[in-house]
């Protein structure tokens, strides 16, 4: 069976992200929808006084049942060294349901190590491959090899 590529993104930078790694490995994508908005300056400063809380949120109900996937790649921006709010949700709701799991998350200049290990702890599950991309690799589309690495660590 085919993975699954879920992601949020604030902004559209995990989401081009997702796209480059769906399109390599042809397979699903569902992008998570918080019922809260985190647009704009006003959610940008939301956003990080509530990931330092461990807030969660309310998402929009999942189209892909994750259960259904044999591996389920995951993907964040790092909002203040730590896993998106929205991520940090998907998480806590579906860990029982979860099998294999990879993550990747973008980020502006550092927190990618502590987003890794957040997310294993969230699930409860080690990632069979991670993979860390700014948002300068993402957006002047300067991450090719990276991408082309992270599938060949997937084993698909």
């Amino acid at each position: 069976m085919e993975p699954l590529v879920v992601y949020y993104s604030r902004t559209g930078t995990t989401a081009k992200a997702a796209v480059e790694i769906a399109g390599r490995l042809g397979c699903d994508t569902e992008r998570i929808l918080d019922k809260r908005s985190w647009s704009g300056p006003i959610g940008y400063m939301a956003a990080g006084r509530e990931v330092m809380r461990d807030a969660l949120s309310e998402l929009e109900p999942s189209r892909m049942e994750p259960s259904q996937y044999d591996l389920v790649i995951i993907g964040t921006p790092v909002w203040v060294y730590r896993t998106s709010i929205p991520v940090r949700t998907y998480l806590v709701k579906h860990k029982e349901v979860l099998g294999r799991v990879a993550f990747f998350a973008t980020y502006g200049s550092s927190g990618f190590e502590r987003t890794m290990d957040e997310m294993a702890a969230l699930c409860g599950k080690a990632p069979v491959a991670t993979l860390g991309l700014t948002t300068v690799e993402v957006r002047k589309d300067r991450a090719a090899e990276k991408y082309d690495r992270f599938v060949a660590e997937l084993g698909k």
